[in-house]
């Protein structure tokens, strides 16, 4: 179980470490009593869409940009409500899935609003490393699969004629540059992909019972996969999106290492 250990430890330090707060800003506050005209003619210069309202050195609640900018900012308040706010120690996936739908969220830092997140945030470099990272967590979960369901190599039955040339150049190329390495590190994702859907087995590690369907959504994580790799950016109407295909990512993740760690490898592999 060793090794299946070492892939728990790899996925739990991504959902404990990279949270909401390496992307989270602080939420800029003025007191109620100030002039509302003063603080929305901030937001402007800031381009913020919203401020926080402070009243005895707390938040207590919050005012969106507004033209009708009279009176104290208090009048322009408006309260927190309980699915606007996430904890600082929320996984990434969770908080793409809220600012697909919503502009912002705020964040609670030690039992108080402190913080604000913005769809704008969803491109920081730290939440590109994070879907790259969780794509690689998959594909190391894929190939584990692969190994102990085919221990003999004989999974490269399942590739086409042009995929298993290919995976002889890149192995070629690897032993004159002196690598000791296994055939199946030469594998690339969409190799993987192909092994797995054409095999039942494995398929039913996935979760999956459709190889069509696993083979859809497997070539849309590719896709995403390569536009972080090329940093292409991601636009508003993608981010929804991508957020389903993050669940869909961890929900493959805890399947296959599930069944991996199920004993089901005992069975009779096709």
């Amino acid at each position: 179980m060793f090794k299946f250990n070492k892939l728990s430890n790899l996925k739990e330090l991504f959902e404990r470490y990279i949270t909401i707060s390496v992307i989270t800003e602080d939420f800029i506050a003025f007191d109620a009593k100030q002039d509302a005209k003063k603080c929305f003619a901030y937001m402007v210069e800031k381009h913020f869409d919203v401020i926080g309202v402070r009243e005895s050195g707390h938040i207590i609640g919050y005012a969106k940009l507004s033209k009708e900018a009279k009176g104290l900012l208090y009048e322009h308040k408006a309260s927190f409500k309980e699915d606007e706010i996430l904890l600082e120690n929320t996984p990434l996936t969770e908080v793409v899935y809220h600012l697909a739908k919503t502009p912002y969220i705020f964040v609670k830092i030690s039992d108080e609003v402190a913080g604000i997140v913005t769809q704008a945030d969803l491109h920081k470099p730290a939440v590109r490393i994070w879907l790259y990272g969780l794509i690689s967590i998959l594909e190391i979960h894929m190939f584990e699969l692969i190994r102990r369901t085919y221990p003999k190599n004989d999974w490269i039955d399942k590739l086409c004629k042009e995929r298993k040339e290919k995976l002889s150049e890149i192995y070629e190329a690897r032993k004159k540059s002196n690598e000791e390495i296994d055939l199946l590190y030469c594998t690339e994702f969409c190799d993987k992909r192909t092994i797995i859907e054409k095999s039942e087995f494995a398929l039913k590690a996935t979760g999956f019972t459709s190889a069509k369907d696993f083979s859809k959504n497997l070539k849309q994580i590719e896709v995403l996969r390569n536009e972080i790799a090329h940093s292409c950016k991601v636009s508003k109407a993608q981010w929804e999106t991508v957020s389903e295909l993050c669940k869909k990512i961890e929900s493959l993740i805890d399947n296959i290492e599930n069944f991996l760690s199920s004993g089901n490898l005992d069975l009779n592999r096709d």
